[in-house]
């Protein structure tokens, strides 16, 4: 409303209010006066207009044209609202902590800062692209993308609009998902998006260049592959995987290229797609230089250089350097600890194809007797494995006590016919999944038939 409009409308204001007799009423409209004079400033304050010749950004790296496009606005004519709502809009996209403006006679300047929430994006299953290509394709649907955004901002979404319309466009309607990953110490360090549904699977994974030194190692690699979906047959698995084939061998150097998805076709309600990866170097094996255990309150220095598969002078091999690390964990386990972990202290020396390895314990919290699941049993044979179950609930878990109800069970029954619930008849699997989060480990058991009874081999009984 113009500020002359407003006021010719006052005098009615007041005269309503003078409807009601008193000096009071007379108060009344000259505060509701008041109250219009002020909205009135206020919107012309808003309505002023400003003609920057230059409008520029500062402390993005979108360009400037990028910047000014999003913002909506254009040298000229400019009101205060305005340049509100175009700082607005930059803070809502998620990039930027703060943005704030200065305009000074024809230059009106925006400084922003970034927003340390903006995470780089991964794409993992859109076999059509390349990471480049795809990021570049999104770029083009999604203001200011640049292959990094603020997870709890609205470019999320719009990354998930763009994926699914280009993924249309290469005729498959599919679900887009994300899932933000994490470093060790639980911090978010990207976001990932995926194909959710259909699911796209590995028609086929070749390794180029492995050459027949490698070729058996790297074969159950690529049989491995066929068919399995992106969990266990992401690229970058591929790559881990090829990877610890010549670590295993003290290779440190070797370098992957790829893989690359092929042409990919949908198949049976399944998006298909063949892998490529290709050897580009494999150098010289590494030897150890150093290895070195301070000793801690389970495995002193000396026994550890006693019994550790790794020494200076030997080549390099992944296998000996975990199978040292499992000796140290295992007495831990024994004790409780099942989250202990094992640092290496991996110094590598390109120069002198040398690396040097400093162990370090770090044993974590004790983990406790969690649930128990029995599966492939009746009712009887339940009550009989839990009769001899040697760990109640929340006691220290130690792996051993979680297995010692078989060899308890067995001799109590040698020598009966187990008519009933012939459990000695089945043989357990046992799977301990460990809990992190609430330090517990619970433990699912498997039955099935035995081909062999199983029998104690101290245990000799005597028939009659």
């Amino acid at each position: 409303m113009e500020l002359t409009a407003v006021k010719k409308r006052l005098p009615d204001v007041a005269q309503a209010a003078l409807w009601v007799d008193g000096a009071a009423m007379r108060v009344r409209a000259r505060w509701i006066a008041a109250v219009f004079v002020s909205l009135v400033s206020a919107q012309a304050a808003s309505a002023q207009t400003y003609f920057p010749d230059t409008i520029t950004f500062s402390g993005a790296s979108q360009s400037q044209q990028q910047l000014l496009a999003f913002t909506g606005l254009k040298p000229g004519p400019v009101t205060k609202q305005q340049m509100q709502q175009a700082t607005e809009r930059l803070t809502h996209s998620g990039l930027f902590i703060t943005v704030k403006y200065e305009l000074d006679d024809d230059l009106l300047h925006f400084t922003l800062t970034p927003s340390p929430g903006v995470l780089p994006v991964r794409f993992d299953n859109f076999p059509w692209w390349d990471t480049k290509t795809l990021s570049a394709l999104v770029a083009q649907k999604v203001p200011l993308f640049e292959g990094e955004l603020y997870p709890e901002g609205p470019m999320r979404q719009q990354v998930v609009d763009a994926l699914t319309e280009l993924v249309a466009a290469e005729g498959v309607q599919a679900k887009i998902g994300t899932t933000p990953v994490s470093d060790e110490q639980g911090t978010m360090i990207a976001t990932r998006f995926h194909i959710d549904s259909p699911p796209v699977v590995v028609s086929s994974l070749t390794v180029n260049g492995a050459g027949d030194a490698w070729a058996a190692a790297i074969e159950p690699i690529e049989k491995a592959a066929v068919g399995e979906d992106l969990a266990k047959a992401s690229p970058d698995s591929v790559v881990a995987a090829i990877r610890e084939v010549y670590r295993r061998r003290g290779y440190l150097d070797a370098a992957i290229a790829g893989p690359a998805w092929g042409m990919p076709k949908v198949a049976d309600g399944k998006i298909v797609a063949p892998l490529t990866a290709t050897i580009v170097r494999v150098g010289q094996p590494y030897t150890v230089a150093a290895v070195q255990f301070a000793g801690d309150a389970m495995t002193s220095a000396q026994a550890f250089a006693a019994q550790a598969k790794i020494h200076a002078g030997d080549v390099a091999e992944s296998d000996a350097v975990a199978a040292t690390a499992d000796l140290l964990k295992a007495p831990w386990k024994a004790k409780g600890y099942e989250g202990v972990d094992v640092n290496t202290g991996e110094v590598v020396n390109r120069a002198q194809h040398t690396v040097a390895y400093t162990f370090t314990v770090d044993p974590g919290m004790v983990f406790r007797m969690g649930t128990l699941t029995l599966i492939g049993l009746n009712k009887g044979q339940e009550k009989q494995v839990l009769r001899y179950w040697q760990l109640p609930k929340g006691a220290v878990f130690r792996p051993g006590l979680a297995e010692a109800w078989r060899g308890v069970y067995l001799r109590e029954r040698a020598g009966q016919l187990l008519v009933a619930e012939q459990l000695e008849r089945m043989e357990p699997a046992y799977d301990y999944q460990a809990d992190h989060d609430t330090h517990t480990v619970n433990v699912v058991v498997r039955f099935r038939p035995a081909k062999v009874v199983p029998r104690p081999l101290d245990f000799h009984p005597t028939w009659k």
